[in-house]
């Protein structure tokens, strides 16, 4: 049977290709055994050399062109459809394009670009923008063009199609397909060669003469196809021009027949060579038949001529060298073409390696990305990865010296491939992201070479540019390198002027863009040469043209204009897009010339601008980048406008100087700012724009949001079953952004260091990568398991310095090619720097793992009452206990310690006060005495006045997912919803609110899904938003609904998520969200508001007024008064705005005003005011008459509408809108009119190029048309179309009728302004300011008389100014009265501020330099001084605190407020406010408010020590190495510890500035570092030694360190002084020093003689080492004092030995106190004598409720009389804590003791099992001392066990005491081996042998086979063969 099944095995791999198809083959018979097999490979999904096969495969053909696989050599392209009965080919020449070299550049148009930049210098930039728009912008650009498609008609036997595969292997650059026809086996491999620079093909069969098929060309361009022998020739000329497909023209493609307008010569010449059979040429092509196999060779070129020449009339031969390159591909043949294809590719693809895990590499593509979302597939990731690199060395290669004709573009929108003739933007350069994108991953992917088409095509711009440059920028002849300049789209032609439309077409600072990877090119291989010829002629012209094109401000700054964030926003003098741009345009060209030597007069004005530049980078008010630098909050002006699209806008053109810039990490505020400005653009968007996402993402170092990005970019439809990106549609630069985002997630090396994992996900947690490229042209290879770095390779290709960073990585070990140690020097503890060879390798091992504990996750932060916030937070998991530590930070200030050591994970914070503005908070947690990382910031919610309606807009609603804003329909609740176009059942909306219950509102209609609804983690409803009819803030959901749930008062979280779910009847699944409404059932309502002016004004006289409204709400108890302001115009022209504190703006126009407050808790609640603006000046004024009626549903009725032809308004992109609308048609003759008196009118509608007119009759006479026709797309909305001015002030008629403009009869109407007269107003601008003067004065602050006379002046004053009788007299006569009064008032004395009694002043918000003092009012006081006042902190100097401010108080705060913020206190100090209130006419109060005293926070000590220094290293013994240091200085005098690595691991931490390393190994080396740390944890850089093998085998002395002077009393004796044995000596060549024992002479010493008197010694000879003569003697200074110095006293003893002490035994829990430690020691003298000598322990490390065993130290203390000896002073015992439970038994006397332990089997179980699935005994037999046996349970420790990571662990377990019984501590532990398999593999299977099951195949825990050993199979085959032999030789 076994036999049976191998020749079924045999059979099928004869079927198989010869490389890497891996098959599943299920075998006959009973056994039901699964062989997994490789015809090469061993494993699944691995080849050879455990590289991952690197394939896209598919089960179908393609259906469309985007789902053919792509071929290419640079130049030609391919895309393979793979069908079985025709197989089309899509053919490409990276050169064929439409049209010629021209130009629409004008030389009229230098005024209006000069002008249009003055205009946007001083503010008016839609001024500026309109002037370019119509007089500078350029023409359509040309399109990239398909060549043809090759199409075989091929002739099966009859059958159906089996076993269909196509493949496109990445690792070849080959296309494949297989499939059965019948009975035969067909094969089909193409490739598109490079050095070759051709096409081939072979189609084969497994039986003779079954290949036949029909050859045929098509071309959606002018061509002829002829055949000649056995070729097929295409012959063709493209067009002159062709309109993009997103203009509606009636004739897209053009031909001129004129020469010089005729466009590009083309063809493609196809060879057919059969093996058999016959071809035979037919009208249409060519036709093989009965061909055992066919060999098809085709070649493709063009009459392209560089970008300056005319295709057509100077154009290249281009069908001759297709003849002459097929010739000498069929004389290579099939074979050699492939293997000379194969090698030259892959010495670009096999650079990189990238392995992030086990991929389904057999699954095809389509079920590979519909299973993305399950994520158990990581080799996606890194197949997507090597799919971009493949991509790019298709499209883009560089030119061999000896082979011009291999020349190629870089690759456009589409690469090389291309499928229609009007491809989406033409599939041209585009360079505001596109074109820079493509070439993003060719540096770090290493692939550099692939760049050089693009550096040569900007190069090619230069000259077109200059002209370009002048015409619009005024700048230089047109001729010399004063400058060039180009725009966003361009071609092969040389074009470089602006594009047709604003918002894209002008970006002047797309080249500065694209340099950036021209001068990547150099920092990336350090070619200087070719930078000095190629890459610095450009950006030093670049640069000079900025000299002159930058203008400066107002403020002396440098600035571009006019200047556009792509795509959206105003227009601007500078932004951040450009400027940064700039700046690196300078930045890198500095360098440049620095590094060339040259311009030095240049590099100094360059470096000058760069400084003067305004910005770049400036942080706006919500701690974003600013886009503009009028911003303020994101995507917001000064004024309160929006700028921009805001969070859903696809472009991050700020971010532009993070990645792939360098300057925003230049500073941590801005990285940070950086942060919050991509939590600010939507994730999901198009596929170009994730990929940017994600690099950025990386260079923030945020890798699991970079992940996070990445996967949407697959889950949201951005790749295509191509593995394609699509914008949409197609656009091939995501997949390079894909590339090298990932590469920048693995290594990043722009801020001159080589970042190592700076951003790798927790999801790709072992991997290993090889040949990224770093700057510096540094190859580096890393691998990494569990998202620790285990090892990396540097490969030095140039030499030179290498600075490299991970964390801890000065303390790893770095080895060379060699293996030698190489000498580091640390950079920081996280960066090394160490110098290089070219050509050598670099290994970095033994990185230590010191990373800090996981932070607590889930931190929020919410306040429901001022002065207090709590804060909650996940609990930490871990096996001791945790506490947790919390931090604050004010206003962006320091982050402050305000708690320590809490056990729960709540907190009150009951000093979040409101006046300290902004809060915000960390966590950390503490396990073990160690602090983990800190927790994410978070903010506070503020739960407070949440009763009511929460717009969709409200900042507290946190957002997941793409929702998009629908602004300005006022159907909807606050004129806004958020949506969802097509949700994946992942977005979320989340609101925390205070209250009892919640609603939420949706606008409903019959395209919208369900939500899923959750109150506090709970699924409370599924709520479906679909309705037959739309239905606007519509309740989808309400707790009230819900009677069997309640919430009880207080903080509940909300989420709702869109399911992307719906019901049958509806047409898709999109959501609305409204408004939520918090509800509050045991809280008063709101039930009345009132709103007045704080003034009592209602009218005004002055223009531009401002006036403070007030909002009275009732009843007084209500929780929620907040009001949201409104004002509308009532009446006139007035035109006032209010903002969000009812401050209203009155303008300038007269009319009535109607100003509005609504209840922010019941928009149904609201009080209103009218005010009258009468500005006496004001001779005109005008109406606004809307297109729509008042509710926006239906058109106005005040106009007159034609019967028919009119739709109702359009409400859809309402920001653009006047009041939200537009009213269209589409009808010719349509009409409307409206009839008005007055003197003028003006109407404004949208223009757009899909525009018609207006004619227009005014009281029955023809007026000018009213065009609304404009050449630009895009639409320009509020135009003003038609204006007539001058009319008497009578009734007139206006009639508007539809009619044709340039072929179109779209028109709108958005609103008509009337103009009429203004009615004269009286003057009461005097009498208004008089009110505004004297306005909020306080009563109690004067005497009463005095105030009741002013009172009686201001309400007459009031009275009057608001009564539209009063005349100017009357008005002036009140003002007059008022002012007296008023004055009088002034005048009189006031009262000083008293201190009331129950007068208070709060101390909140103190840091180390700061803090705020908040008090109450004092009465009279219109100001306050106020005194920090520093005091000693003592009792004393408290009670000494009185009520006066002292002489040294030094300067006060003077304030109008109640609270003030100091900000310049000193660290540490006690200090007491002191408030002195000050009235209106300067008296101060006698008394000061006092504060209670408080203290600073003392200063963080940041500074870490000194780095270790004055290191010795010196043999001792034959094995042993000390090495010594000197103590490291801590610039805070803190105690300093040491920390000592070897090799990485840590082997010592003590005080002691000494460390012995024992046992060396002399021949290996050692890496030791020694870092000194200090109290607050402060780490200095290490300090580097090195030991080598040549330091161990240094033999030569070659220096002696002298020995100390000896210092002895007068009339010490020769053999008493205490000279030293040994003395150190270096050796040569090493860094370990030896000791030498050295032998004194002392016959000259004279006991007697006071002085120094030097004595010498003689080196003893040591086995191995030399001393030379001049080493041989050694001095000694001795010098003899008269006084004593102090040697041991003769009746000294001296302690020549210490008594063992026993080690300890405790209970768990037992404390320090209780511990049974020695308090003597016994220890022997040198008389022989024994005494006690008092000891002192040392119990830091003892912890009573951790057991384990602790090694205690003791210092003994010293006694009179005995001299105790430096390696006699310390002590030690061992005291073991027993585990928690056990009990620590001394035998009693009836005890049994245990002898022996029965030894435990050790165990084996599969990868994963968990711990407590382990089948650990719960006994074991124990013998006792009276040979009894009896059995003690066991209680196992399991903490070392990991169940996911295969290996041997050993477990210990405890015996635990059994009455009667003793366990002596040598038995107490017992242990037991686990095995944990590797992943996939079992353990043995009980009763049948190790390991194998009946079938001899490795056995599975589910009884499964899985492998069949191979050697087993090896065996087998060759049985079969030898069986196969037999039977042939018996058939002969």
């Amino acid at each position: 049977m076994i036999l049976t099944e191998l020749i079924a095995i045999l059979k099928y791999i004869r079927q198989l290709p010869a490389d890497k198809t891996v098959k599943t083959v299920r075998l006959p018979g009973n056994s039901g055994a699964w062989l997994f097999f490789s015809y090469r490979y061993l494993f699944l999904g691995l080849g050879k050399e455990g590289k991952q096969i690197m394939e896209l495969w598919y089960k179908e053909p393609a259906s469309y062109w985007e789902e053919a696989l792509p071929l290419g050599n640079g130049r030609l392209g391919a895309m393979v459809w793979s069908g079985t009965k025709q197989e089309k080919i899509s053919l490409n020449e990276d050169s064929l394009w439409s049209g010629y070299p021209r130009t629409t550049i004008f030389p009229e148009h230098r005024n209006t670009t000069g002008q249009a930049r003055r205009l946007a210098m001083e503010k008016k930039y839609e001024e500026a923008q309109a002037l370019l728009e119509q007089n500078v912008l350029g023409e359509f650009t040309q399109s990239y063009l398909p060549l043809g498609e090759l199409t075989l008609d091929m002739v099966h036997p009859e059958g159906e199609i089996q076993n269909y595969r196509r493949s496109l292997d990445l690792g070849k650059a080959l296309s494949r397909l297989q499939y059965s026809a019948g009975k035969v086996n067909y094969v089909r491999e193409m490739f598109v060669s490079a050095p070759d620079q051709v096409m081939v093909m072979r189609i084969s069969a497994d039986r003779p003469g079954m290949v036949s098929l029909k050859a045929g060309f098509s071309c959606q361009l002018r061509a002829e196809v002829s055949t000649e022998e056995n070729r097929m020739i295409l012959d063709g000329i493209a067009p002159s021009q062709v309109d993009p497909s997103y203009v509606d023209s009636p004739d897209p493609v053009i031909y001129e027949e004129a020469p010089e307008k005729k466009g590009m010569r083309f063809c493609a010449v196809l060879a057919i060579e059969p093996v058999g059979g016959e071809v035979k040429r037919l009208p249409e092509g060519l036709e093989v038949s009965n061909a055992d196999s066919v060999t098809l060779f085709l070649a493709a070129r063009t009459s392209f001529n560089g970008p300056f020449r005319h295709p057509f009339l100077e154009g290249k031969p281009y069908k001759e060298p297709c003849f002459r390159e097929l010739l000498a591909a069929q004389k290579s043949g099939y074979d050699r073409l492939l293997e000379r294809h194969v090698k030259e590719y892959q010495q670009y693809f096999n650079r990189v390696c990238l392995d992030l895990g086990p991929g389904r590499e057999d699954l095809p593509i389509p079920q590979r990305l519909a299973d993305w979302e399950k994520d158990v597939d990581p080799g996606r990731y890194a197949l997507l990865f090597q799919y971009g690199r493949y991509l790019t060395i298709e499209s883009s290669r560089e030119t061999p010296d000896d082979d011009p004709s291999r020349e190629t573009l870089p690759s456009n929108l589409q690469g090389i491939w291309v499928g229609a003739n009007n491809s989406a933007w033409h599939a041209d350069y585009h360079m505001n992201v596109n074109l820079q994108m493509n070439y993003w991953p060719t540096y770090s992917t290493n692939m550099a070479e692939c760049a050089q088409p693009l550096i040569s095509y900007v190069d090619s711009l230069r000259e077109p540019g200059r002209v370009t440059a002048k015409i619009y920028a005024g700048i230089g002849d047109g001729k010399s390198e004063t400058g060039f300049m180009a725009h966003t789209q361009n071609n092969p032609y040389g074009w470089t002027n602006p594009g047709w439309v604003f918002d894209w077409g002008w970006s002047p600072a797309g080249v500065p863009w694209i340099l950036q990877n021209c001068w990547e090119y150099y920092e990336f291989t350090g070619d200087t040469e070719y930078m000095q010829t190629h890459i610095y002629p450009m950006m030093k012209e670049e640069a000079t043209l900025y000299d002159q094109m930058l203008m400066r401000d107002n403020d002396g700054k440098l600035v571009s204009v006019p200047s556009y964030s792509p795509e959206h926003g105003p227009r601007t003098a500078g932004n951040t897009y450009e400027h940064s741009l700039i700046w690196q345009l300078y930045e890198d060209t500095i360098t440049a010339a620095e590094t060339l030597g040259v311009d030095e007069a240049k590099v100094a004005q360059w470096k000058k601008n760069q400084a003067d530049l305004k910005g770049p980078i400036e942080v706006g008010a919500s701690g974003q980048i600013k886009e503009w630098y009028n911003e303020t909050t994101l995507n917001t002006d000064e004024n309160g406008n929006q700028m921009g699209q805001g969070y859903g806008h696809r472009h991050i053109s700020h971010m532009l100087g993070l990645y792939p810039g360098d300057l925003i990490a230049q500073s941590d505020e801005w990285l940070a700012a950086a942060k919050v400005s991509m939590q600010n653009r939507t994730d999901e968007t198009t596929g170009w724009a994730m990929a940017q996402r994600v690099a950025t993402w990386a260079r923030l170092a945020e890798g699991d949001k970079a992940y996070d990005v990445l996967s949407k970019m697959v889950t949201s439809g951005k790749i295509m079953t191509n593995l394609w990106d699509t914008h949409a549609p197609f656009q091939i630069d995501g997949n390079f952004g894909y590339t090298a985002a990932v590469a920048e997630m693995l290594v990043q090396s722009n801020m001159g260091h080589i970042d190592l994992m700076p951003a790798v996900p927790k999801a790709w947690g072992t991997g290993n990568v090889k040949g990224l490229l770093a700057r510096g042209n540094f190859a580096v290879d890393m691998a990494w398991a569990d998202n620790k770095l285990t090892e990396a390779s540097i490969h030095s290709n140039n030499g030179g310095e290498a600075v490299v960073q991970y964390a801890n990585l000065s303390l790893a070990t770095v080895k060379d090619s060699d293996g030698n140690l190489v000498e580091i020097t640390p950079v920081t503890s996280d960066r090394i720097s160490f110098n290089t060879e070219a050509g050598k390798t670099y290994t970095i091992t033994a990185i230590p793992d010191n990373t800090l504990a996981a932070a607590p996750t889930g931190l929020k932060v919410t306040k429901i009452k001022d002065g207090e916030t709590v804060l909650t937070w996940d609990a930490v998991k871990a096996r001791t206990e945790v506490s947790y530590n919390v931090y604050r930070q004010i206003e962006g200030g320091e982050w402050v310690q305000v708690q320590t050591e809490l056990k729960a994970t709540e907190w009150t914070d009951t000093d979040a006060w409101d006046v300290l503005g902004t809060l915000k908070y960390k966590v950390t947690a503490v396990i073990d005495g160690k602090e983990s990382e800190f927790s994410s910031e978070a903010t506070v919610d503020d739960c407070r006045n949440m009763i009511g309606m929460i717009d969709d807009q409200d900042e507290r609603i946190k957002y997941t997912g793409s929702w998009g804003n629908w602004i300005s329909q006022e159907g909807n609740y606050g004129g806004s919803v958020k949506y969802l176009e097509d949700p994946t059942g992942t977005e979320t909306a989340e609101l925390t609110f205070c209250g009892t219950g919640i609603e939420v509102f949706s606008c409903t209609q019959n395209d919208r899904g369900k939500v899923e609804i959750s109150i506090d983690g709970e699924v409370w409803a599924t709520a479906d938003t679909y309705s037959a009819t739309q239905k606007r803030q519509a309740k989808i959901f309400s707790t009230e609904e819900h009677k069997d749930k309640t919430l009880e008062y207080g903080i509940h979280t909300v989420k709702v998520r869109a399911m992307g779910e719906k019901n049958a009847s509806a047409s898709r699944d999109k959501v609305e969200l409204d408004a939520f409404n918090v509800l509050n059932t045991e809280a008063a309502r709101v039930e009345k508001v009132e709103v007045t002016s704080a003034s009592g004004m209602t009218t005004v006289s002055k223009a531009g007024s401002t006036l403070q409204m007030k909002a009275a709400v009732t009843p007084a108890e209500a929780i929620n008064k907040g009001v949201t302001w409104s004002v509308t115009t009532k009446s006139g022209s007035a035109a006032a705005t209010i903002d969000e504190n009812g401050l209203l703006s009155a303008g300038t126009a007269n009319g009535v005003v109607t100003v509005k407050a609504t209840s922010k808790e019941n928009a149904e609640i609201s009080g209103t005011c009218e005010i009258t603006v009468a500005i006496p000046d004001v001779t005109a004024q005008s109406e606004i008459i809307e297109d729509c009626s008042d509710d926006k549903n239906s058109k106005n009725p005040k106009i007159t509408w034609s019967e028919t032809g009119w739709s109702n308004p359009y409400t859809g992109e309402a920001d653009k809108h006047h009041g939200g609308t537009k009213t269209e048609t589409s009808t010719e003759g349509a009409w409307f009119s409206y009839t008005f008196t007055g003197t003028g009118i003006k109407f404004y509608a949208q223009k757009n190029n899909t525009q018609g007119k207006f004619t227009v009759e005014l009281d029955g006479k023809a007026e000018s048309d009213a065009v609304l026709w404009e050449e630009k797309s895009g639409g320009s909305p509020q135009q003003c179309v038609f204006e007539k001015t001058d009319l008497e002030n009578t009734e007139h008629t206006i009639k508007f009728t539809a009619a044709t403009d340039h072929g179109n009869i779209n028109v709108n109407i958005d609103y008509l302004e009337v103009f009429t007269p203004a009615a004269a107003s009286v003057d009461k601008s005097a009498l208004q300011a008089a009110i505004e003067k004297y306005s909020g004065l306080n009563k109690d602050d004067y005497a009463e008389n005095l105030w009741n006379e002013f009172k009686t002046a201001y309400d007459n004053a009031v009275k009057g100014m608001n009564d539209d009788k009063t005349t100017k007299e009357q008005a002036d006569k009140l003002a007059a009265d008022l002012n007296a009064a008023g004055a009088k008032l002034e005048a009189a004395e006031i009262p000083a501020p008293t201190i009331p009694e129950d007068a208070k002043a709060t101390v909140m918000g103190v840091t180390s330099t700061e803090a705020t003092v908040s008090w109450t009012k004092l009465p009279r006081a219109e100001s306050y001084k106020v005194y920090a006042v520093e005091h000693e902190g003592t009792a004393k100097a408290l009670k000494a605190i009185t009520d006066t401010v002292p002489d040294n108080a030094g300067e006060p705060v003077t304030t109008t407020e109640t609270t003030v913020r100091f900000t310049n206190l000193k660290p540490g100090t006690s200090y007491v406010f002191m408030i002195v209130g000050v009235n209106h006419n300067k008296v101060e109060s006698e008394k000061a408010l006092c504060s209670e005293p408080f203290t600073t926070v003392a200063a963080a000590d940041e500074k870490a020590p000194a780095q270790v220094s004055g290191i010795s290293v010196v043999k001792e013994g034959e094995k042993d190495v000390k090495i010594t240091w000197a103590p490291s200085e801590d610039p805070e005098g803190s105690e300093v510890t040491y920390i000592v690595y070897v090799d990485g691991v840590i082997v010592s931490e003590s005080d002691k500035t000494e460390y012995t390393l024992k046992n060396a190994d002399e021949s290996k080396g050692y890496s030791i570092r020694i870092v000194a740390v200090d109290a607050s944890g402060n780490k200095a850089v290490p300090a580097v030694i090195n030991l080598t093998v040549d330091d161990w085998n240094a033999k030569t002395v070659v220096g002696v360190e002298k020995p100390a002077d000896l210092k002895v009393k007068k009339g010490t004796a020769a053999d008493k002084l205490d000279l030293p044995k040994t003395v150190n000596v270096t050796l040569e060549g090493g860094r370990v020093a030896d000791v030498l024992e050295v032998k004194w002479t002392t016959d000259n010493y004279k006991a007697d003689q006071i002085g120094t008197q030097t004595l010498s010694g003689e080196l003893q000879k040591k086995k191995g080492v030399k001393i030379p003569d001049k080493f041989k003697t050694v001095t000694i200074n001795v010098i003899v004092e008269e006084s004593e110095v102090n040697p041991p006293q003769p009746e000294d003893k001296v302690v020549t030995k210490v008594e063992e002490l026993t080690d300890l035994t405790v209970e768990f829990g037992t404390s320090v106190e209780k511990l049974a430690l020695p308090t003597e020691v016994k220890v022997t003298l040198d008389n022989e004598t024994e005494d006690k000598l008092s000891v002192e322990w040392n119990t830091d490390a003892y912890k009573a409720d951790e057991a384990g065993t602790y090694e205690l130290t003791g210092t003994l203390q010293a006694k009179e009389g005995i001299k105790l000896p430096d390696n006699f002073k310390t002590v030690t015992i061992n005291v073991t804590v027993e585990e928690k439970g056990g009990e620590v038994d001394p035998p009693q006397p009836e005890d049994k003791v245990v002898i022996a332990v029965e030894k435990l089997a050790d165990l084996t179980v599969k990868f994963g099992t968990p711990a407590e699935k382990l089948a650990l005994p719960k006994e074991v037999k124990v013998t006792l001392d009276n040979k009894a046996k009896d059995k003690l349970s066991i209680v196992w420790n399991t903490d070392v066990y990991k169940a996911d990571k295969a290996g041997t662990y050993k477990l210990t377990g405890t015996l635990q005491t059994k009455e009667g019984i003793t366990i002596p501590e040598e038995f107490r532990k017992v242990t037991v081996n686990v095995t944990v398999e590797e992943k996939g593999k079992v353990p043995p299977t009980s009763g049948k042998e190790e390991g194998k099951n009946n079938s001899g195949a490795v056995q599975t825990g589910d009884d499964k086979n899985v492998w069949l050993p191979i050697a087993g199979l090896v065996a087998a085959i060759a049985v079969v063969a030898a069986v196969l032999i037999i039977k042939n030789k018996k058939k002969k």
